[in-house]
């Protein structure tokens, strides 16, 4: 089994976390966007479709923290792999670190992830007291910071997963 993935493959996989993020974000503004057209029409039917793009969008905040987790568990394997030697770079440590910081985002992830999943059963509240939607403008704004937070993760752990492989291969003892 091989312990790394390739170059394409790691930046296929940080590519779809972003994504899915962008996807987090569209379908939170469409379920908005869905209640607020709900409240103003009265309709049944708009709010069963803004409670089933809610659904969606907890759906892809879910794949979101499994993408999240995924990178995580192939960079620590990477890191035993260039831990092997039983010698401690300051790369690897950077790679450590980098570790940290994406497993921090997943874990927040996880956060947006239940109130993501809140939000189908909350729109109904929504509709009875429609200043409770102040609830998306922080939705929205707190996963926009969130995604900076995730994008630059990611971009650290792509740069530090490179340098970690060659300074291994620069200690290796024959």
């Amino acid at each position: 089994m091989r312990q790394t993935l390739s170059a394409d493959k790691w930046q296929q996989s940080v590519q779809h976390v972003r994504a899915l993020l962008t996807l987090c974000l569209l379908t939170l503004s469409l379920t908005a966007c869905m209640t607020v057209l709900a409240y103003r029409l009265s309709s049944g039917a708009a709010l069963v479709l803004a409670q089933w793009v809610a659904g969606v969008s907890a759906l892809l905040h879910l794949a979101v923290v499994g993408g999240l987790a995924r990178l995580a568990v192939q960079a620590a394997r990477i890191r035993k792999y260039v831990q092997s030697g039983g010698k401690q770079t300051t790369q690897s440590k950077q790679l450590r670190g980098s570790i940290r910081r994406v497993i921090g985002a997943m874990l927040l992830m996880i956060l947006f992830s239940i109130a993501a999943l809140a939000l189908p059963v909350s729109l109904p509240v929504i509709m009875r007291v429609p200043e409770v939607g102040m609830l998306f403008v922080m939705l929205i704004g707190s996963l926009l910071i969130h995604r900076f937070n995730i994008r630059r993760a990611c971009q650290r752990l792509s740069e530090d997963i490179p340098a970690a492989q060659h300074a291994a291969q620069r200690t290796l003892v024959l």
